[in-house]
């Protein structure tokens, strides 16, 4: 009884301490979000972004579309012409999402903290991307891919989930990941890399390699040379292009 009491006394201090702490995001959420800027517009997401950007005092446009929800605006650390699209989810909690310039985060995208896009990188629709994901520069992620970072013990006959932790996961330069593809715990992708749709990544995967697969094997080595998709004189401005 008395350890019931403990958690029954933890459970709701932390409950009005977080109550207190919506009330007082939820102006600025309506204000953001719904009256002041409600259309799906370019004008009015880069206003809102700019917005949040002050918030942190940071300085720079990005563009964030209505009903991004996030547990911390101060948290959304935002790279100059970087993009949210609308119905993306962002918790917070545990630590910030970090946007280098022109990255860009699709709809209905799922982000838990900490979690890093480099210079140029894009996660599209229906992505997950838990806990300490990094990503670094160019990097491209189609869409319903998850990055799986946590996993846990085997727990005994009562309950087989047993302690719970987290190992990063990093995608390094200019990869390329198909749709559907998932990313487990731990895994590190090398530079240049392209991943086939649907492939289960449990393993490091070498530089200029193409992985695909359940679980992903290297099938052979890609090399350095420009292969076709978007021409390097395009970087800068592809963004613009998309729309």
């Amino acid at each position: 009884m008395g350890e019931e009491k403990v958690l029954s006394a933890y459970l709701n201090k932390h409950s009005l301490k977080y109550d207190a702490r919506e009330l007082l995001r939820w102006p600025m959420k309506i204000l953001i979000n719904h009256l002041i800027f409600p259309r799906r517009s370019y004008w009015a997401a880069a206003l809102r972004g700019t917005i949040i950007n002050r918030v942190g005092g940071r300085k720079g446009v990005s563009y964030i579309f209505k009903d991004v929800l996030t547990t911390s605006y101060k948290d959304m650390i935002l790279g100059k012409d970087s993009i949210i699209e609308e119905g993306t989810v962002l918790d917070l909690t545990d630590g910030p999402l970090t946007l280098g310039d022109l990255a860009v985060i699709g709809p209905g995208v799922l982000i838990e903290g900490p979690v890093t896009l480099g210079h140029g990188s894009s996660i599209r629709q229906g992505c997950i991307a838990l806990k300490h994901t990094t990503l670094e520069d160019w990097v491209g992620i189609s869409s319903n891919v998850h990055f799986i970072t946590f996993s846990h013990d085997i727990g005994d006959e009562n309950y087989r989930v047993g302690k719970i932790r987290f190992e990063p996961i990093l995608v390094k330069r200019g990869t390329w990941i198909g749709t559907r593809a998932t990313i487990m715990p731990g895994v590190t992708i090398g530079k240049a890399c392209v991943i086939g749709a649907g492939s289960l990544v449990t393993k490091d995967v070498p530089d200029y390699s193409l992985a695909v697969g359940s679980p992903a094997k290297v099938v052979r080595k890609i090399g350095p040379e420009y292969g076709g998709g978007l021409p390097p004189e395009m970087q800068k401005v592809w963004k613009y292009e998309k729309w």
